[in-house]
């Protein structure tokens, strides 16, 4: 999922895997609000956040199950602020579930059908 130029993307009960790429990505103002969902990445990043240049972002990623409950390892699979200074976006996601949620997994041809 991308979420770019002052756009807002909010959902929950999303199960995201097996991503070749970031399974999250944000830039250029891009804010998330994601909760009670299974983020899992597969070589990527679980959320990755670049090109923020004004004030700082906190990104709503609270409540979700990433697959495990090291938070360190959560943190690990997180680019935000963080990680590089220069990027003033942060990905809060404490407090996390420890257990996996209940969650629909579905096609993205599902959810593009909403909004015909």
């Amino acid at each position: 999922m991308y979420s770019g130029s002052g756009s807002y993307l909010q959902g929950s009960s999303l199960v995201i895997d097996g991503t070749e790429e970031d399974a999250v990505c944000l830039m250029s103002e891009g804010r998330v609000s994601i909760h009670g969902s299974h983020l899992f990445s597969g070589s990527g990043y679980s959320v990755r956040c670049d090109a923020y240049f004004h004030d700082e972002i906190h990104q709503d990623l609270t409540n979700n199950y990433w697959g495990t409950t090291e938070s360190d390892s959560i943190a690990a699979k997180i680019r935000d602020g963080n990680d590089d200074p220069s990027i003033h976006s942060i990905v809060d996601f404490l407090p996390f579930s420890d257990i996996p949620l209940p969650a629909k997994a579905s096609s993205l041809g599902s959810a593009k059908a909403m909004w015909r």
